[in-house]
């Protein structure tokens, strides 16, 4: 049976984290809490020496403005 460390390690590489030495380190750091974890990998907390990048958190362009119109192609011709 994994421990709880081990099922956090295996969810934050499934999540796209390369590196299970970085990944404990900063479970370590944010003793064992998995969403603290992922804060300090998404925001380059001082100490890691990784080089993932934070997450955007800003509105993404194109959302709610896909252009596909629910109207158009129905212009009443029988």
């Amino acid at each position: 049976m994994e421990t709880e460390e081990e099922q956090h390690i295996t969810t934050l590489l499934c999540m796209g984290f390369p590196d299970p030495d970085v990944i404990r380190k900063a479970l370590r750091l944010a003793k064992n809490d998995i969403n603290e974890a992922v804060a300090l990998l998404t925001n380059e907390s001082p100490g890691l020496g990784y080089g993932y990048e934070p997450m955007e958190s800003g509105p993404s362009s194109g959302l709610g403005s896909s252009g596909d119109g629910e109207s158009s192609g129905r212009t009443g011709t029988t």
